[in-house]
């Protein structure tokens, strides 16, 4: 024979909107960082799109500095992005 359900938990008349100050701040930090990563990230794209043209009106494959290596991929309009934090610390160092 099945199992019969449970009935769900149904919140209190007086519960149903009681706000959690905590909760509040944690949902309002959260959209600012949702903001500024959509931000900061159509700001990498264009970057990356005015290096791509740069690169390709200059003939340069690759080029290397402050720790982020930029390599247009063969056959294609697309550029790869890598970064290393040692070698941003080595030119900061030096």
């Amino acid at each position: 024979m099945a199992k019969k359900a449970a009935p769900s938990a149904q919140a209190l008349p007086t519960l149903e909107h009681v706000r959690h100050a905590t909760l509040d701040r944690l949902c309002e930090a959260i959209g600012e960082d949702r903001d500024i990563i959509n931000a900061r990230r159509a700001s990498e794209q264009e970057n990356c799109r005015e290096a791509l043209d740069e690169m390709h009106h200059h003939g340069v494959t690759s080029y290397h500095f402050a720790g982020v290596e930029l390599v247009r991929v063969p056959g294609q309009e697309k550029l790869r992005v890598r970064t290393s934090k040692e070698d941003a610390t080595r030119a900061s160092e030096e």
